[in-house]
């Protein structure tokens, strides 16, 4: 899987929270992200916990502050010549820690240091921002000639970057220590659904909002009581002593951004983050910009086209002064015209340029093997059979199945609704990659009334074909998958368990195979046991149809193996470096399976990749203990990839006939 290292600078909260936009973003890919920032927690709460992580880290220090944001100029000096006397420890530390978690791309916004740490880890490096430290520098130490060399030093840096993008509420000037330089849109922080905090907090919807938010540590001489005597409305802050009737407090670590959401008004200082997050939602921006900081002027004129906004020079001195600014503002409001939140688009980007340059000249293949109840996503070289990325998403297409007279399958009109959003959100990111796709679709697909509906969706909106493979080529998949961990056992039994059915193969000492594809799979046993409590009679019926090989070892291919150990063994990371070629013996399977069934396993969520699905976890400890038992295995060995990394092993022939 790719693996992405990124680092903020420590500058406010605004680098930290756009990263955190799009680390989110890069999550969804299954791309294993981990921030380097020494920014509060609470920032990066929206992370995927199996796919990320946070480390507490120091690169840069942005620019040193007075109250009330005035640039400390000797501070600042002092400051860069620290960090400079720290570069070769900050490079060891650094350039470690990338090689050993196996670092494919260091992402910066926008730490020049981050850049020399990919130029020792031989990886490219990508830059992102609104500006560059060198805009910044340049402008306030302009007066200070002791400081060109270290200046140069950083623009030196600043050239060697791979790529870098460049955002909105910026200029051609602001980022150009870069040598290729790519316009994007709005990175912004966003959520899926916002919190009603009208209904909260029992404000109408006719009585206006204003909330104050002055970014990271920011501290501005604002009078809160004038502003609450004078604001028609309710005001949110962080003052944690104002007891006005109109003023709602929050706590320091509070989220801001659904207040933003919610409210009319953002009283704030120029900064990106807090402007990008307004104008997506159409909040109407009163902001008060800071002394001789080079940045107010590019976000300024980036606000030109957007029409609600006010600024203020300095703030009013009385309630009647207030009361005025407010009533001009209310009266020249327009209608909201939001912005478009392009964070999905970017991070597409940012991985196509990443695959663009890495493989540049390689003929690759993206395979989506799309079952029951998951997808899984693979792409690959095709000439040497490396993978690149690896991924996995629920899309939920088997959950609420009925089997009907005919034996086919059919699937309610919002199972198949969920199922086509679920994989058109994860097919967007891989759209540019210039490689050729694959779609491999099995189990529930075979007997599925909606496959024609399914076929034409793929075909349609994706450019895709859609084939439904049979059981046997399904069997030479998984045996083709399972070939690296068959090196370990004279006699072992290939099992893949779906949503629908289980494909069993035996592989003797002579590498001779028998194969067998039965129709029961976790769906399906979920279904049964919603009715029926004989479930070792019925799995055992079902087994019948397959001799009592005796297995060395049992090797389990894909996710049901997978989902198992990562929660067995208390693994955080959804990363095959912890979860391939894993053991895991019939005593600790036994175990597990008692935990679950006794309610010990409390904290065995945190540990699950799909966290509401706790009984298909029990149903999967109880159908491989029962395996280990009727082949006379010990043990079972995970095998991470699912069936699609069989395909890169077919013959081009066999592989171009594959589901005709």
């Amino acid at each position: 899987m790719l693996r992405f290292a990124i680092y903020t600078s420590n500058h406010g909260f605004g680098h930290a929270t756009r990263m955190a936009a799009l680390a989110e973003e890069l999550n969804r890919f299954g791309v294993f992200v981990h921030l380097r920032s020494n920014r509060p927690k609470h920032l990066f709460g929206n992370l995927n916990p199996n796919l990320s992580s946070v480390e507490d880290m120091s690169m840069d220090f942005g620019v040193r502050q007075y109250s009330n944001l005035d640039c400390d100029i000797e501070r600042t000096k002092s400051g860069l010549f620290q960090l400079m006397s720290e570069r070769a420890e900050i490079l060891d530390r650094e350039t470690d820690f990338i090689r050993q978690e196996k670092i494919d791309l260091i992402i910066a916004d926008i730490p020049w240091l981050a850049i020399e740490v990919g130029t020792y880890s031989r990886i490219p490096v990508f830059a992102i921002s609104n500006f560059d430290w060198l805009f910044i520098f340049s402008d306030l130490l302009a007066a200070h000639p002791e400081m060109r060399p270290l200046l140069n030093s950083i623009y030196g840096l600043y050239q060697r970057a791979d790529h870098a993008f460049r955002l909105p509420f910026s200029s051609s000037k602001s980022m150009g220590a870069f040598r290729r330089c790519e316009k994007v849109g709005l990175l912004a922080r966003k959520k899926e659904s916002y919190t009603d905090l009208r209904a909260d907090f029992g404000i109408s919807q006719d009585t206006p909002m204003l909330t104050c938010a002055f970014g990271g540590d920011a501290k501005f001489n604002l009078d809160i009581d004038k502003l609450c005597a004078s604001f028609p409305g309710i005001v949110v802050s962080k003052h944690q002593d104002k007891v006005a009737e109109n003023h709602v407090a929050v706590d320091a670590e509070t989220d801001m951004l659904d207040f933003i959401q919610a409210s009319d008004i953002l009283l704030t200082k120029p900064g990106y983050s807090s402007f990008a997050e307004a104008v997506q939602f159409g909040t109407t921006l009163l902001y008060h910009p800071r002394k001789g900081y080079p940045e107010d002027g590019i976000l300024i004129d980036g606000l030109k086209p957007y029409l609600n906004k006010c600024q203020l020079d300095e703030f009013p001195n009385s309630i009647r002064e207030w009361k005025l600014k407010f009533n001009k503002i209310f009266k020249q409001r327009k209608t909201p015209r939001k912005v478009k939140n392009c964070n999905s688009q970017i991070a597409a980007k940012l991985i196509q340029r990443y695959i663009d340059l890495r493989y540049q000249g390689s003929k690759l293949i993206s395979v989506f093997d799309t079952g029951s109840n998951n997808m899984n996503y693979l792409l690959q070289q095709q000439d040497s059979g490396k993978i690149i990325h690896s991924a996995q998403i629920n899309t939920g297409l088997g959950k609420n199945h009925k089997v009907l007279a005919d034996g086919s399958i059919s699937v309610p009109s919002s199972s198949l609704s969920a199922y086509k959003q679920s994989l058109s959100r994860f097919l967007f990111y891989d759209k540019n990659i210039d490689s050729e796709k694959r779609v491999l679709a099995t189990g529930i697909h075979r007997r599925l009334k909606e496959q024609g509906k399914i076929r034409e969706f793929f075909a349609q909106k994706w450019k895709m074909p859609y084939q439904v493979i049979s059981a046997s080529d399904e069997l030479e998949l998984a045996l083709l998958t399972a070939k690296n961990s068959l090196a370990f056992s004279a006699h072992a039994l290939v099992v893949d368990i779906g949503g629908f059915s289980t494909e069993l193969i035996y592989v003797d000492e002579r590498s001779k195979s028998v194969q067998y594809s039965l129709p029961v799979g976790l769906l399906t046993l979920r279904s049964y046991l919603s009715q029926h409590s004989d479930f070792e009679d019925y799995l055992n019926t079902k087994l019948s149809a397959v001799p009592k090989f005796n297995a060395d070892q049992l090797v389990l291919i894909g996710l049901t193996g997978i989902f198992l150990v990562k929660a067995i063994k208390r693994i955080r990371r959804y990363d095959p470096q912890y979860l391939d070629s894993i053991k895991v013996s019939r005593s600790e399977l036994e175990q597990f399976f008692e935990d679950l069934i006794s309610g010990n396993a409390t904290d065995m969520t945190e540990f699950m990749v799909e966290p509401d699905s706790l009984d298909i976890l029990k149903i999967s400890a109880r159908y491989i203990i029962l395996l280990l038992d009727r082949f006379r295995s010990q043990e079972f060995l995970t095998c991470y990839y699912g069936i699609s990394a069989g395909l890169i092993h077919m013959k081009p022939k066999r592989r171009k006939q594959l589901g005709k």
